[in-house]
């Protein structure tokens, strides 16, 4: 295997054949998901960084990594900052730095499956020359690239669902019917997976399929499929299922426009349509917008996590309390006492474990032998979730080891006060995710304090974590928030090379009166009060504080042992 400086070589001698002035490398497969298999993970594989967000660009004589601020701690410690930059995505704008590099009109080389038309466009409009290349020079390159995995589809229940794929397939077409195209592709699995209720396992952390899907404005819908040969019977579905290499031919039989997500479609596909009309997932929303019975489902999941989430509370209280512990031990501890619960399927993302300097790293990974051993005194700040069948869990705590500092406990509380200001809101009809991050925000603003991520992402039922097109953040896209929809409320505060504190519990958007909605707090964890400081709490949020616990003891109480029930009594007694 070549090393990184040799690789980076390779491929400027690749770039310099293309006639391209620059390369992009982006964190994204062919599906444009969060989380990659380990066959698309070419950024990290090339630079180090396993973020889940970001893209390196290489020109002749300079090489630069561009992710947010959740990952500027993490560039660092991943990366041999002799070979690349490190740069903020939000303030250096990958098309301006390479302009900056190689010219105004540069050109710039992109594999055209990994791309979407969004990112064209924004290079276009940064005044670069995007040029598709034929063959990725980085696929070529990496020798051992693991093959790709392709487990059985399997059906989701319309019990859960609340709604049949037949009459979700009927919603879609009289959409298409009403924007004049002659079929929508539909390019992210998991809108795939909930238009045809299948789940799957391809995607690590994403129980879906690697798949599209063509729905013909006829009623009639195509899904292709990578693999199809290796993945034995699949379920009864209202689809003709295809090859995944099936899809250009059938994109170029289309005697008409087809609606794509400029978002979520390669920028491949363009050229294969007669004609392309952009249009938002027409899955997206429905999708967010979870039904009665799809909420009774992710009540459930949040039951049983919670349960694991007390357990593993206790256990660490009782025999974790002044041992030698590391970052690897509790987040595998965690795992097993959710792995207890026969319905859990496995956990909805990487677990963060990190403490104190660690949990500034706000997508810290704990690796063995890498990781921090766990000692008093300090922060330590465990953002988890798990799978279940029936829903898809978030959580985060962090947790005083021994005596918390002044400082610690002050900031934790305005966190704290940040993350009621968000439960606790009423607002109309209408309201969109950035007002509502500002109004989150404002406890901390108050104290000279902010946080470098969102406020909150959606989350799916029993799919991605990270799930569209709502979101509580600045990059908000403006879609209204909706009864149903499920969110995460995680506001925190890092203190670089110290500690990181964030609080994030999920919540579904419910209607609280003619016109005003409110939120239905989903999670069910203690909070630490070691870390409250309750004078700081002004009576409505030392009441809602309290209302929180006393429904977590209520809910959770009768499912525990002896021993974590009265823990459990403990760590939720009023304030």
């Amino acid at each position: 295997m070549p090393s990184r400086p040799q690789t980076l070589a390779a491929l400027r001698d690749a770039l310099r054949a293309s006639g391209a002035d620059a390369l992009i490398v982006p964190h994204a497969d062919a599906y444009q998901g969060t989380f990659l298999p380990a066959s698309e993970e070419r950024l990290a594989w090339l630079t180090g960084f396993t973020g889940s967000a970001g893209c390196a660009v290489i020109t002749a004589d300079a090489a630069a990594v561009f992710s947010d601020g959740r990952y500027a701690l993490q560039l660092k410690r991943e990366m041999d900052s002799a070979l690349f930059a490190a740069l903020d995505i939000t303030k250096v704008r990958p098309a301006a730095w390479v302009a900056e590099q190689a010219g105004h009109g540069a050109r710039l080389a992109y594999a055209p499956w990994l791309h979407t038309l969004k990112d064209v466009r924004a290079w276009e409009a940064g005044g670069l020359t995007p040029v598709p290349l034929g063959d990725n020079p980085v696929d070529m390159l990496w020798t051992d690239r693991p093959s790709p995995h392709a487990a059985p589809i399997y059906a989701f229940p319309v019990a859960i669902a609340g709604r049949s794929a037949a009459d979700k397939i009927a919603g879609i077409v009289e959409e298409i019917r009403q924007k004049g195209p002659v079929a929508a592709l539909i390019a992210a699995p998991e809108s795939v997976c909930w238009l045809l209720n299948i789940r799957g396992g391809d995607m690590p952390y994403l129980p879906v399929p690697r798949a599209r899907a063509l729905v013909h404005a006829d009623g009639s819908v195509d899904m292709f499929v990578e693999d199809r040969a290796a993945r034995g019977p699949l379920p009864a579905i209202p689809a003709r299922v295809h090859d995944a290499q099936g899809l250009s031919a059938a994109i170029r039989s289309l005697q008409g426009p087809l609606m794509v997500d400029p978002d979520r479609a390669p920028v491949a596909i363009v050229p294969l349509a007669k004609e392309v009309r952009e249009s938002p997932d027409p899955c997206a929303l429905p999708r967010a917008c979870k039904t009665p019975e799809e909420l009774a489902a992710i009540r459930d999941a949040h039951r049983r996590d919670g349960l694991a989430l007390v357990r593993f509370g206790a256990w660490l209280a009782r025999e974790g309390a002044g041992i030698i512990s590391s970052e690897v031990a509790l987040a595998h501890a965690l795992e097993r006492f959710r792995a207890a619960d026969p319905r859990y399927t496995g956990p909805s993302f990487p677990t963060i474990c990190g403490f104190n300097a660690n949990g500034a790293v706000v997508h810290y990974r704990a690796r063995e032998a890498a990781d921090a051993v766990v000692r008093a005194p300090g922060l330590l700040l465990l953002d988890s979730g798990g799978q279940y069948p029936g829903g898809t869990t978030d959580v985060t705590r962090t947790i005083a080891i021994g005596p918390p500092t002044a400082e610690q406990r002050e900031r934790y509380t305005l966190v704290l006060k940040a993350h009621i200001s968000l439960a606790a809101q009423r607002f109309p009809v209408g309201t969109c995710g950035v007002q509502l991050d500002a109004i989150t925000r404002a406890p901390l603003w108050a104290a000279g304090l902010d946080y470098a991520h969102g406020t909150g992402h959606g989350v799916g039922c029993a799919l991605c974590v990270h799930e569209g097109p709502v979101s509580l953040s600045t990059r908000d896209a403006g879609w209204p928030l909706q009864p149903g929809m499920v969110l995460s409320n995680e506001p925190g505060v890092y203190e670089a090379g110290a500690y990181g504190i964030r609080i994030e519990n999920l919540m579904a958007v419910v209607e609280r009166a003619p016109g005003w909605l409110g939120f239905e707090v989903l999670t069910l964890a203690p909070m630490d009060r070691a870390l409250v400081v309750p004078e700081m709490l002004e009576a409505r949020e030392l009441t809602w504080l309290n209302g929180y616990h006393k429904t977590v003891f209520s809910l959770l109480n009768k499912g525990l042992e002896i021993e974590d029930s009265s823990w459990l009594s403990e760590v939720t007694a009023p304030l």
